[in-house]
């Protein structure tokens, strides 16, 4: 049960006066990525590539404590450390490349179907406070600063009919 001192929409507290009920009343629109048309509830999901398993390691490098493609630990003898302690090591990067979250309609817009991504179904982030929920529940994912959530989240918001006024 929610308890807040006035509700929403009513400039009861730091709420903007605004025409709707951030609640239920005010519906999301996402555009498919592929044909543009708005994706109906049932119909579609935004999503990105699933983050790999190595997503802080090198593609394909074992690091300690992770299998190699053949299931296996990799072997670190004195001989091998010796040697890698001689390389120089490359220069830390301080960049990230970005996934990008798509939309698209359920199989017939999608141009992976069968992809192994991260999606969330539409109807589950149509409303601004399903957006702000989804939003805090991925904020705790360590891939999360890799996407571009925020730009998925603009994207969202200019979809919303916004009118500031009313009596005060």
């Amino acid at each position: 049960m929610r308890h807040e001192a006035a509700p929403a929409g009513t400039n009861g507290g730091n709420t903007p006066n605004t025409n709707h009920d951030t609640d239920s009343t005010v519906r999301i629109t996402y555009v498919c990525d592929e044909c543009h048309r708005p994706v109906q509830d049932g119909d579609g999901y935004v999503h990105l590539q699933y983050p790999p398993a190595q997503a802080d390691a090198g593609e394909g490098e074992a690091t300690e404590g992770e299998a190699t493609e053949g299931g296996g630990f990799p072997m670190v003898t004195a001989a091998t450390m010796m040697e890698q302690s001689k390389r120089p090591k490359p220069p830390p990067t301080t960049t990230v490349p970005t996934r990008h979250w798509e939309t698209h309609h359920r199989r017939r817009c999608d141009p992976d179907p069968y992809g192994d991504d991260y999606w969330i179904a539409v109807e589950r982030v149509r409303t601004l406070v399903d957006l702000a929920n989804r939003t805090k529940h991925l904020s705790e994912k360590r891939w999360f600063p890799t996407t571009d959530w925020p730009d998925l989240v603009v994207r969202a918001l200019w979809s919303v009919p916004w009118t500031f006024g009313g009596s005060h």
